[in-house]
């Protein structure tokens, strides 16, 4: 298992804890339920207004294992973008944080939890 930056770690810490009802304003409901079973899988907390990020990976070479999308969360639009990365590497090989492009993530709030 990969560890995560200690600033979104305690973030999430101090967060509260998820319930069944999760809901993110513009956020693809699908990919809410991959977030929820991410944050349980390693323990993360999701508080409401918690920001989220998806973002695409791009001009990944042959031979390098990357995921397509990833997603990130975050006290704020930079921390959620830069938590994209992380689930990249957690997905693919440790490569992959270099081809998350960034310029052009969807960015939102978790509305209520």
């Amino acid at each position: 298992m990969k560890s995560i930056p200690g600033c979104c770690f305690i973030f999430l810490l101090l967060s509260v804890l998820i319930p069944k009802e999760t809901e993110a304003a513009g956020l693809d409901p699908n990919l809410v339920k991959q977030i929820l079973k991410l944050a349980k899988q390693y323990g993360w907390v999701i508080a409401k207004k918690t920001v989220y990020a998806k973002c695409k990976t791009k001009g990944v070479p042959r031979g390098i294992k990357c995921p397509k999308d990833v997603v990130g969360i975050g006290p704020s639009p930079e921390r959620a973008v830069e938590a994209t990365k992380l689930y990249a590497v957690m997905l693919g090989n440790k490569q992959c944080n270099q081809f998350v492009d960034t310029t052009d993530c969807k960015t939102g709030k978790f509305t209520a939890v």
